[in-house]
């Protein structure tokens, strides 16, 4: 029987074998009310999900992921590949206004990241600590992108800290709306000492 992960088609296993990387429900009600409709149904949406595990590996194997210690990047490339940043212009914006940094220092964007550096992202006032993989000359989809680093649990936890700090703050100007009347205005006037 497949294990988890697993397709019982990529194991050689029969058309009754789980494979829990897809869809439940459907293999559910396949298991539950067994027809010869319902198992060619069960066989066409496996065939489908194994294809599309295929064009998925194939698409990964297309992107070519250095991990050796020696390998490097310019960082503002580095940042966009990774998908920290929509274009390598914003990419570079931000490790001009040093909102990027190496181990701690701010850099220029002609930088080279290397693998196992800690690189410091600050975006939007939160702050990213991330261990570098590995280097990608291209940016690729989401699951590549996610292989280059490795989030450094102090940074994680400092990060959803910042997240839930925010998510609880109340803007002192929420409840103004508008300019000020002039009721509002006098009591400004008094309260700040003007005339």
């Amino acid at each position: 029987m497949a294990g988890a992960g697993e397709c019982a088609a990529s194991s050689g296993g029969i058309v009754s074998e789980v494979c829990w990387c897809w869809c439940w429900r459907v293999q559910r009600a396949c298991c539950l009310h067994p027809s010869p409709g319902n198992v060619l149904l069960l066989l066409l949406l496996h065939t489908r999900h194994v294809k599309t595990h295929e064009a998925f590996e194939r698409q990964k194997m297309n992107y070519k992921i250095s991990t050796e210690p020696g390998a490097r990047l310019r960082i503002d490339k580095w940042l966009w590949a990774a998908r920290f940043f929509k274009t390598r212009s914003l990419a570079a914006d931000a490790v001009e206004k040093g909102r990027v940094r190496i181990g701690g220092a701010s850099v220029k964007p002609a930088k080279d990241v290397r693998v196992g550096d800690l690189v410091e992202i600050e975006i939007e006032r939160i702050v990213w600590q991330v261990q570098v993989l590995g280097v990608c000359e291209v940016r690729g989809p989401a699951p590549v992108a996610q292989s280059l680093y490795a989030e450094t649990d102090e940074g994680r936890t400092k990060r959803q800290a910042e997240l839930e700090r925010r998510k609880h703050f109340r803007e002192p100007t929420a409840a103004l709306h508008g300019r000020p009347t002039k009721r509002d205005r006098r009591v400004i006037d008094k309260f700040s000492g003007g005339d």
